[in-house]
């Protein structure tokens, strides 16, 4: 009973960012046709939010408490070419399934190790998770929409897009799991791996476009990206 009633505040804390799932719905208010004249522009923008959250976000959060950058590497090289080998080898990039995978995996990772330090936040400073929620969700929220954006304009209809988030949050109650059987995971390894992960679909993005849009339509629209993360992060006060 004592565990349950120290739970009530995770379980709010974690369906609350299990919502974030559903930001992808703002492209729901255009019809096709309008997602397709802006198909590559919000691609290149959302590839840039995702940039944007592995530099003013993970890492940051990273080197805050680990220096090891060989360390670093060690498991961040690696992780990029589990995706890149593949599909380099078999379809030379043609296909974005690779791309996706390295995405949602990504993401999948992220979501686990920030429920976990909430709920481990929850439990041993009760109150405090509260404090972090706003600055959370207001990178979460944007990062969210992002993947549903990469998803969309990858080839997926809106619908497997939203599902496919929604699949990637559903890994924020994992934090639970991971509490009640006293599972740690050790977030010095964690970091770089989603880092890979994410910067591969990042690299397989700016590739696909590479071909048919010129660098520096690419390079606005990314850098758009990237400047809205960073005005997010600056806006939280650099509290996650």
């Amino acid at each position: 009973m004592h565990l349950c009633c120290k739970l009530n505040s995770p379980i709010i804390i974690l369906s609350i960012l299990f919502l974030t799932g559903f930001s992808g719905l703002i492209f729901f208010l255009f019809d096709e046709k309008t997602l397709n004249k802006i198909k590559v522009p919000g691609l290149l923008f959302a590839l840039g939010t995702l940039a944007g959250t592995v530099m003013f976000h993970l890492l940051p959060e990273h080197f805050s408490t680990h220096t090891d950058i060989l360390n670093f590497l060690v498991w961040a090289v690696p992780a990029f070419l589990v995706w890149y080998l593949p599909s380099f080898i078999i379809n030379r990039n043609k296909n974005t399934t690779p791309s996706v995978a390295a995405l949602l995996l990504g993401d999948a990772i992220h979501n686990m190790a920030t429920s976990l330090l909430l709920v481990s936040v929850c439990i041993t400073q009760p109150g405090s998770e509260w404090m972090l929620l706003p600055a959370i969700l207001l990178h979460e929220i944007p990062h969210k929409a992002g993947n549903f954006g990469i998803l969309h304009f990858s080839g997926l209809n809106r619908i497997k897009s939203l599902l496919l988030v929604l699949l990637s949050s559903s890994l924020f109650f994992s934090g639970m799991l991971l509490f009640i059987t006293d599972l740690h995971i050790n977030r010095e390894y964690v970091v770089p791996i989603v880092v890979g992960s994410l910067s591969y679909t990042f690299v397989s993005g700016l590739v696909h476009e590479y071909r048919t849009t010129s660098v520096g339509k690419m390079l606005l629209w990314v850098t758009a990206g990237m400047l809205f993360m960073f005005l997010i992060h600056f806006s939280s006060g650099h509290n996650h």
